[in-house]
């Protein structure tokens, strides 16, 4: 009832009952009568006990790992605050993802609140985030770990674009933090598909480059950085999915650099 496209699908369904005509015998007739009867009881018991009960039951683990980070709502400059509640907010967003394993975005919530606890070096143009510790400290590093064995798991498991997304700046932190050869592979790796992914697209080559130039290969991300801008040149009927003059100015500087 809140989807177009399920309207064409009920006017199919009248269509096929309009040309109904009733069954020749009264065995048919019976048949047909218990069958319309068990049939759709069959499925809804199916649905209750495979989805609704299981999504009933995440939603309520969802709404106790949000409740955990009202403290952090309430003090949000708090180091002590942020770096306790969100990885209990993180360990029960997994617990409701175990309810309802078809459903990611759990999963994915776990592992980004571990990142918003110990967020990792902003890209070239971007603002400054909230202080979640002292300034100059390096973010806790079993936070990052944790953070890539969830989101990991979630890109094995599913391997939705927001997974793969999240597991880029995962690894790419993990990379920045640690300096291992094979974090920075990784995140390149993951960064790489996400912008072949969408050839037109502005934020994944930029993110490649980004990606690229922080660990040192410069040549690649210039290539990278040139088409993004070459695709935000593109969006010009369209300013909100350009880079921003302070994005823009930054890559510019990198390429001349």
């Amino acid at each position: 009832f809140f989807q177009g496209g399920s309207v064409v699908w009920m006017m199919a369904m009248v269509g096929l009952l309009g040309d109904a005509r009733p069954a020749n015998t009264r065995i048919i007739r019976a048949v047909t009568a218990i069958g319309s009867l068990i049939i759709p009881a069959a499925w809804a018991l199916w649905l209750t006990w495979s989805g609704a009960i299981p999504a009933l039951a995440q939603e309520r683990e969802v709404l106790a790992a949000a409740r955990l980070l009202d403290p952090v709502r309430n003090n949000p400059g708090n180091a002590e605050v942020v770096l306790t509640q969100r990885p209990l907010a993180s360990q029960r967003l997994v617990q409701a993802y175990e309810r309802w394993p078809i459903n990611v975005l759990p999963l994915n919530a776990a592992a980004l609140q571990l990142m918003l606890a110990a967020p990792p070096p902003e890209p070239p143009g971007a603002a400054a985030p909230a202080a979640a510790q002292p300034a100059g400290a390096a973010p806790p590093l079993g936070l990052l770990m944790r953070a890539e064995e969830i989101i990991d798991r979630a890109v094995i498991a599913h391997d939705a674009p927001t997974s793969r997304a999240l597991a880029r700046s995962v690894h790419a932190a993990l990379a920045a933090a640690t300096d291992d050869p094979q974090q920075w592979a990784i995140a390149i790796a993951l960064s790489r598909r996400l912008a072949e992914g969408d050839p037109h697209g502005v934020m994944p080559w930029r993110w490649l480059g980004d990606v690229l130039w922080a660990a040192g290969e410069k040549q690649e991300a210039t290539k990278a950085y040139r088409t993004a801008l070459r695709n935000s040149d593109n969006f010009d009927l369209d300013e909100m999915k350009q880079l921003s003059p302070r994005m823009r100015s930054a890559i510019e500087h990198r390429i001349a650099e």
